[in-house]
């Protein structure tokens, strides 16, 4: 994601002389969406004529390397979308091949995602007949600002997923793992209280009746503070303090970590004389069970949930609510006289399965209303907007319990999931075993299994509490988001904005930490699903798309990001290094075929002229651009590949050529980005400095002996300083800095304390207070002495969280 890149950008190299008017710049562009789809659609028609389908895209690629080097950097994100339109109609043949489909076989509601990013990309497009400072494309920083995260906590064990506000609002349900889609209708809005930003009564949220009148926990009326119950478990504890209402509310909510079971139970205590006795507690639930994805655009989840609900009801006899989605079903049912024959005939009635959810509470409900979702307020419940027990189309339900004078236990609410109503995994079935067993065991089980999945990790040596504490969150954070149906690893559990996908770029990091903690069976699996999702045929063959879903469909618009396809092959063949004896070698001959696609991919995307790559995307930049990450992932995934070849026998002509062009890529990125002047990496972009930390870690692009690697890191330093000082409004990443920092200022360096002090600091700074989950971008502000940190999107951030686990285990080392 992107920064102000005015802030973010800093001194520029000189672009050369000029290489053409303003009009030739533009018709370059615009020829690249003419040519290229003609050239994609003369692949899927004709397959045949693959060889000459490559060799036109070579040649068309030649023509532009002349003046390449300026004439992409000049046109920047107009350059980069058009290219990225001719190319669209390609990498949906090449994905559908890969996935065992054929172009222009998908139903048309599954083909939205690329009639939505066409129209995306006509703006682009429109926008090169556009004077300069006019634009039809937004701008990054501004879709951060606008779709801001209200998560704060989250719990999920790999199967359902569940995310809650600052103010204890349910903004997330993923099911059946992370890497799903959301089942929650909650669409934050800017500008607002974190933990109220929404529309009224979207989300799922507890209320408390006194004296006939309801109050709304996530109110203003209360003081709300979040924690997890401890450092070692995901049970969020939420707790709302009202002096008016003298009255004390916690709510403790969980997934079961071996069950598709949400737990939440609301606990009420007078604190003094004078209040109201507490009779009723109610939940409001707005939920939007969704089973479509779309294809390039992973918006289907959010962005349409007002389409996405297909019916609710209750059913009186077992004191239950039912919300339900039917895979591929479009025809909405008309209200049943009796909802709960309805809902007893659920599975014959849809035998395909779909996303099912069984609610209920641990005693006799007092109230239960079913009624159309008005796109308003909760209130008035009760009124005759209520249906009779069922609603199609989008549905709000409140769920209610009366409270027995003295009642100290509460009320628990049960929410389960799963593909069918019963049977075994059925969310009824699930619905009916809670009920038998009480939350407070189920608590004590989750709290247990947490605490003995974090029992065998490898933590900091450090006697630091916040350093443990956040070390611990971070490792749970990433086990929040491996999908335990298919190994994959999402870059946020987050819905808004939807990173609720696997990044091959983020996963190369989130398996070293892994690895580093002690947990090489997640990285097996995850590295796994890598195998399933890499391109293995055609001109990008060896390449990954930007990001995947659960199943490996494209979730992302970006085609090809060379650092994607180099950190894989490198991740890939890194993870060898934890294993040893028979499983090494098992492991290695598994992985090697994939490795050896990426790293002759990597040879093969060569400019003959400047002796780097081609011109391809980087770090989900839309433009297209040759810069320092693509470079030092380059470098990295072919050593690693070179490593791996020579440990499973690879013939050493093969290994000789990935050194090769490992030494061209490495000198020729050197003698392009090395400024002299600057005393650094210079590529011209907002994340010249990303890529300058990944030269010194993990890629080894500058060698720590090398008098270069002080010079960058002292830039790198620099950087920091003004994160900590607050000199600049946002950043994001920053624990890259320490890392590559790490690899140059030793244990004996004179500036070590002053790094791990730097470090101290984000560890302090970002994570939110009591929850320490960590955004992936954060508002920088100075309050008098104190530098505040708000993060802005994407609460927990994985990737982040694995840079501050590993640049904690780089600071403070354990033994081995």
């Amino acid at each position: 994601m992107q920064e102000s890149a005015e802030q973010e950008r800093g001194p520029q190299p000189d672009p050369g002389p000029e290489v053409g008017p303003a009009l030739r710049q533009r018709l370059s562009a615009a020829a690249w969406g003419v040519l290229a789809p003609g050239l994609g659609h003369l692949a899927a028609r004709r397959p045949g004529r693959g060889l000459a389908f490559g060799l036109a895209i070579w040649a068309l690629l030649l023509s532009l390397v002349a003046n390449a080097h300026r004439l992409l950097h000049r046109l920047g994100l107009l350059q980069g979308w058009a290219l990225l339109l001719g190319a669209l109609w390609l990498a949906s043949v090449l994905d559908a091949a890969r996935l065992g489909r054929r172009a222009g076989e998908q139903p048309w509601r599954e083909r939205g995602g690329l009639l939505l990013l066409a129209a995306l990309h006509a703006a682009a497009l429109g926008s090169l007949l556009l004077p300069p400072g006019i634009a039809l494309i937004p701008d990054v920083p501004r879709l951060i600002e606008d779709h801001p995260t209200d998560q704060n906590a989250v719990s999920g064990a790999g199967g359902l997923t569940a995310g809650v506000s600052r103010a204890g609002t349910l903004t997330l349900l993923r099911w059946p793992g992370p890497a799903w889609r959301d089942h929650v209708h909650y669409r934050a809005v800017p500008e607002q209280p974190l933990g109220r930003g929404a529309r009224e009564g979207m989300g799922a949220f507890v209320g408390v009746e006194l004296a006939g009148r309801t109050h709304w926990l996530r109110d203003a009326t209360f003081e709300t503070t979040q924690r997890y119950l401890d450092a070692s478990c995901d049970v969020v504890v939420t707790e709302h303090r009202s002096v008016e209402l003298v009255l004390l509310a916690v709510e403790t909510l969980f997934v079961h970590p071996a069950r598709d079971l949400l737990v939440w139970n609301v606990r009420l205590e007078q604190l003094g004389e004078g209040g109201p006795e507490p009779a009723r507690v109610q939940w409001h639930l707005n939920l939007a069970p969704c089973t479509r994805k779309l294809p390039y655009a992973a918006i289907s989840d959010w962005a349409l949930d007002d389409e996405n609900d297909f019916a609710a009801a209750f059913h009186a006899g077992d004191d239950a609510l039912v919300w339900t989605r039917p895979k591929g079903e479009h025809e909405l049912p008309a209200a049943p006289a009796d909802p709960a024959a309805w809902v007893d005939g659920l599975d014959a009635r849809y035998p395909g399965g779909g996303v099912t959810f069984a609610l209920g509470t641990e005693r006799a409900s007092a109230r239960a209303e079913v009624r159309p979702d008005p796109r308003a307020g909760p209130l008035p419940w009760g009124s005759s907007a209520a249906a009779a027990g069922f609603a199609a189309g989008g549905a709000v339900a409140l769920l209610a319990r009366d409270l027995e004078v003295g009642d100290r236990a509460g009320a628990t609410l049960y929410l389960c999931a799963g593909e069918r109503l019963d049977g075994e995994g059925g969310a009824r079935t699930l619905l009916k075993a809670a009920r038998a067993e009480g939350w407070e065991r189920l608590r004590e089980q989750s709290r247990a299994e947490w605490r003995r999945w974090l029992a065998r990790a490898r933590l900091p040596a450090s006697e630091d509490p916040d350093v443990l504490r956040l070390a611990k969150r971070s490792l749970l954070a990433i086990r929040n988001a491996c999908d335990r149906r298919t190994g994959s690893i999402v870059a946020s559990v987050a819905t808004q904005l939807p990173y609720a996908l696997d990044w091959a770029r983020d996963g190369a990091f989130l398996n070293l930490a892994l690895d580093e903690a002690g947990y090489p069976g997640l990285v097996a699996r995850h590295n796994d699903y890598y195998l399933g999702v890499q391109r293995s045929a055609g001109l990008l063959a060896g390449t990954f798309p930007m990001n995947t879903y659960e199943d490996g469909t494209p979730g992302g618009p970006i085609f090809l990001e060379i650092d994607n396809a180099a950190l894989a092959a490198w991740t890939l063949a890194e993870h060898a290094r934890f294993l040893s004896g028979q499983e090494r070698a098992d492991y290695a001959a598994r992985v090697w075929p994939a490795v050896r696609l990426g790293a002759d991919f990597l040879v093969r995307w060569r400019d003959p002229l400047s002796g780097l790559h081609l011109p391809a995307h980087e770090d989900d930049n839309p433009a297209f651009k040759r810069g320092i990450q693509g470079v030092a992932a380059i470098v990295a995934g072919l050593r690693a590949a070179e490593v791996l070849g020579a440990e499973v026998g690879a013939p050493a002509e093969l290994l000789a050529r990935y050194r090769a062009r490992r030494d061209e890529v490495e000198a020729a990125g050197l003698a392009r980005f090395w400024s002299e002047e600057e005393g650094r990496l210079v590529d011209g972009s907002f994340k010249e400095l990303d890529g300058g930390a990944w030269s010194l870690w993990p890629c080894g692009l500058l060698r720590p002996e090398d008098p270069r690697a002080a010079a960058q890191g002292e830039a790198l330093w620099q950087r920091l300083q003004a994160v900590l000082q607050a000199e600049i409004p946002r950043s994001g990443y920053d624990a890259k800095h320490v890392l590559a920092l790490s690899t140059i200022w030793g244990p004996a360096h004179p500036r070590r304390a002053e790094l791990e002090a730097a470090y101290l600091a984000l560890a302090r700074g970002l994570p939110a207070p009591g929850t320490d989950l960590v955004g992936e971008h954060y508002r920088i502000t100075r309050e008098g002495d104190q530098v505040r940190f708000r993060c802005l999107n994407d609460v927990p951030h994985v990737w982040e969280h694995a840079l501050l686990y590993l640049a904690a285990m780089r600071l403070y080392p354990p033994p081995r």
